[in-house]
C-alpha cells in the first residue's frame, strides 16, 4: 500500500514542475526591435474661388441699377439679382459670410440701419438693401447687425449663392427727403471658411 500513495504523489508534482518551468520562460523573453516613424505634413487652410457674378453669370464687381425713379424706392420694386459663386473648394466645408461697407456707413441716424448708405454719389437719402435669395422672404444682410453672419454650405463641385440688391429709401428718412443724383455704394463680402 505504501507504493500505491507514492505514485499518485509524483504524477502531482510533475504537472505542478511544468507550470512553473512555462511561467518562468515567459518572464525570461526579450522585447522585439523598437520601431520609429516621422510623420510630416503642411497644414494649410481650405478655401475656394469666390466671384460675384451679374444675372447672366458674367463675373463683375458693379452691380449696375440704372436709372431709378423716386416711385420705384417707395414702392421697393427696384431689384437687381446676382450670385455670389463659390468653386474649386478645398478643404472646407461651409462659409461664414458678412457684408461690410467698404467706405462710407449704414443708412439711418446714427448710421443705424439695415441698408447700405449712399457713399460718394449725390442723391440724398437713398440706400441699398443685401438679400440672400428674394427680398422680405429671404435673409438680409444687415449693415449694421454684423456680427451675425450667414452661413452657406460648401461643396467641392461648387456652390452658389443666389443673391439680391434692392434700391430703398434710407432708413429714417421719406420720399420727401430723396433728391436726385448718382448712387455709389461700395460694399465687401467678409468670407471665413470653415
Amino acid at each position: 500500500m505504501e507504493k500505491s500513495n507514492v505514485k499518485p504523489k509524483n504524477l502531482l508534482l510533475l504537472p505542478a514542475a511544468f507550470l512553473m518551468t512555462f511561467s518562468a520562460h515567459a518572464v525570461e523573453l526579450t522585447p522585439t526591435e523598437n520601431l520609429t516613424a516621422t510623420f510630416t505634413s503642411t497644414i494649410e487652410a481650405g478655401t475656394c474661388a469666390a466671384q460675384i457674378q451679374n444675372s447672366s453669370g458674367t463675373p463683375t464687381s458693379a452691380i449696375n441699377f440704372n436709372d431709378v425713379y423716386k416711385s420705384e424706392l417707395k414702392q421697393k420694386s427696384k431689384i437687381q439679382p446676382f450670385k455670389l459663386v463659390f468653386s474649386a473648394c478645398s478643404g472646407v466645408k461651409s462659409a461664414e459670410i458678412t457684408a461690410n461697407p467698404t467706405a462710407g456707413t449704414c443708412s439711418g441716424s446714427g448710421a443705424s440701419g439695415k441698408s447700405f448708405a449712399n457713399n460718394g454719389g449725390t442723391a440724398a437719402a437713398t440706400a441699398v438693401e443685401l438679400w440672400r435669395n428674394a427680398p422680405d422672404s429671404g435673409t438680409q444682410f444687415s449693415c449694421v447687425d454684423r456680427a451675425t453672419p450667414q452661413t452657406v454650405a460648401l461643396t467641392t463641385a461648387g456652390t452658389t449663392l443666389n443673391m439680391n440688391a434692392r434700391m430703398v429709401i434710407a432708413d429714417g428718412s421719406t420720399l420727401s427727403n430723396v433728391t436726385s443724383g448718382n448712387f455709389i455704394a461700395p460694399i465687401t463680402f467678409v468670407i471665413v471658411y470653415q
